[in-house]
């Protein structure tokens, strides 16, 4: 089913591009935050959450490494995925790095300690187009799996 403009904008108040500037703000969870941000209903909050990721060409690659948090921060620094996030307080356990790109990309890698692992999620956005999308997906996974081997 395809929502016009018209029909969103009467069932919610915004139109498309009005949700796709809301959503490009929000990190994570999009229809999570919708919902708490916004009051839409489940459906909406999904709808609107799925069609902006389609739209924006964003992918979020992520893996559970064996290792301690600052072992594994310190490999992604070196690795050079980004500077370190000191504008956005983290919560404790957790560290981020971000970067943006010539190409007008964006990509925050975040790590979080859980139980002696560590969940590393790199959230690469505002992509160009599907094609980018897709080769930044394959380039994530496979970074995030070498990192994986190095730190065994």
């Amino acid at each position: 089913m395809k929502l016009t403009d018209a029909q969103l904008l009467a069932a919610t108040g915004k139109n498309w591009e009005q949700w796709a500037a809301i959503v490009a703000t929000i990190p994570e969870q999009a229809a999570v935050q919708l919902r708490a941000q916004h009051r839409l209903d489940t459906w909406w909050s999904e709808v609107i959450a799925a069609h902006c990721a389609k739209t924006q060409h964003r992918v979020r690659v992520t893996r559970t490494i064996e290792g301690s948090l600052r072992k594994l921060f310190q490999a992604c620094r070196d690795a050079g995925w980004g500077a370190v996030l000191e504008k956005r307080p983290t919560s404790s356990g957790s560290r981020a790095l971000e970067a943006s790109y010539p190409d007008g990309s964006h990509v925050t890698v975040r790590l979080t300690e859980e139980g002696g692992k560590t969940r590393v999620t790199a959230d690469h956005s505002k992509l160009g187009n599907l094609q980018s999308a897709e080769k930044m997906r394959h380039y994530w996974a496979e970074s995030l799996n070498r990192l994986r081997e190095e730190i065994r």
